[in-house]
């Protein structure tokens, strides 16, 4: 039976998703992990191939489904 949850390749990949997840600035994301615009180029592209990671809201709701980040508390 296959999983449901995409297969993240590399731990860059599962930063890089987190960040986006977070609504980060795609300027920013190379700066903050030090990684090349180029890098987090791929990243985000290899990202939008898995399977249900077709949009930001996806990227989303799959990194709190695998554990990427956690949902903010609301007072």
């Amino acid at each position: 039976m296959a999983s449901s949850t995409p297969d993240f390749s590399t731990e860059s990949e599962r930063e890089v998703l987190r960040l986006v997840a977070e609504r980060q600035n795609t300027c920013g994301i190379p700066e903050k992990l030090l990684f090349s615009v180029k890098l987090v180029d791929d990243h985000r592209l290899n990202l939008t191939r898995k399977p249900d990671l077709h949009d930001a809201g996806s990227h989303t709701r799959n990194a709190r489904e695998v554990g990427i980040i956690t949902p903010k508390k609301t007072d």
